[in-house]
This record gives C-alpha cells, structure tokens and sequence, in this order.
C-alpha cells in the first residue's frame, strides 16, 4: 500500500501532521505535510495535484470552514504510478469520514460566510435530485442572487430572486453531477448541494 499512485494521511512518524504524497514511479515519493489536526475535531482536508502547474497542495479548514493551513509544493515529474492494489479509505484511522471525494478535476476551496440552508431553514430546495426544474422555497421573502455552481466551481446559471416565496429555476439544460445551489443577500450567503439526473 505505500507505493501507491496518491496518499493522504495523519502521519504519526512527523508528530501526527495531514501528510499527502504521490509516487511518480517506483521509489520516487513527492509529498508535502499540512498542519497538526487536534483530537475528537471535524477537518475538511483536500489534497490536490495540479497537472497544468505542477503543484500538489493540502488544504485544510475546521468545523467552522475557516482555512487554517494552506501548504504546496512544486513538482517536476508528469506521469503517476500506476498498480493494481486495492483502494483504501480510513485504513489506521480511529474515527470517522464523512465523505470522501476523488475526482480528474483541481477545486477550488475557499469558504466564507456560508450558512447550511437546512440547518438555518431559511431555505428549501426540492426535488433533490432533480431533473428538469428546482423549486426554492423561501420561508422569509428577501431580494438575493441565486446561483447554480457546477463541480468546477463555475457558475453556471444567475439571477436575482423576485422576491416571492417559491422561486423556480430552470436546470434542463446542464448535465447530469452534483451542484451547489449559492444564495447571497447582502453579506450572507447559504449552499446547498443538489444533484443533476
């Protein structure tokens, strides 16, 4: 399992840091250490490698979405290994993961003043998934920008909401994924995730 193509990992051979690393080829290690996570606390970490610039980078924010390390790390070779060992999520790990993402595509993860619309029930959007249209309801009637942002972190559809209780937006047109559904009034913003069938 060490000569994997990609790793993220709390190392605890380097005081228990977020450590993520590839293997370009055999005995050829590129890696970079994060900051030290503390016990019994909710992380998001994301370790990416940007092919177009050469750059592997850990991100990572706390329960609150506030970035508390951003590290990176230039890099030289272009292919990855490749082998045919089983993928593993959570091996070592005393403690839970709540979602696991890999993609082919490099996101951006900058948080700020989001609200989870169902925790704060300002906001309901259905039918999730969807598929031609999605309805947001709104428990409070407020003038907010509404904007549809696919997993590339590209907005994809905008427009002011009319002020009513029920706006519908149009989603025939995209494709088929998972999208975040962004609601901003004046400094306030809200997300929620949908998903495009």
């Amino acid at each position: 399992a060490y000569q994997s193509n990609f790793s993220i990992e709390v190392n605890p051979w380097w005081g228990n840091v977020f450590y993520g690393y590839y293997f370009s080829e055999l005995d050829n290690r590129i890696g970079l250490t994060g900051s030290n996570p503390v016990l019994n606390e909710w992380y998001h970490v994301a370790f990416t490698r940007n092919t177009s610039n050469k750059l592997l980078q850990i991100i990572v924010h706390d329960k609150n979405r506030n970035q508390i390390s951003a590290t990176d790390i230039s890099y030289n070779p272009t292919q990855t290994l490749t082998n045919t060992n089983d993928l593993l999520i959570g091996s070592g790990l005393s403690g839970y993961i709540d979602e696991v993402r890999i993609s082919n595509v490099v996101r951006s993860f900058i948080y700020s003043d989001i609200v989870n619309l169902q925790n704060e029930n300002t906001f309901l959007i259905y039918p999730n998934p969807a598929r031609d249209v999605i309805h947001i309801k709104i428990n409070q009637p407020q003038n907010a920008e509404i904007r549809v942002i696919n997993p590339e972190g590209q907005v994809v559809l905008q427009r002011k909401s009319t002020g009513m209780e029920e706006e519908i937006l149009d989603v025939s047109g995209l494709g088929k994924g998972l999208y975040l559904i962004q609601l901003i009034e004046n400094k306030r913003k809200w997300i929620q995730k949908i998903i495009k069938i």
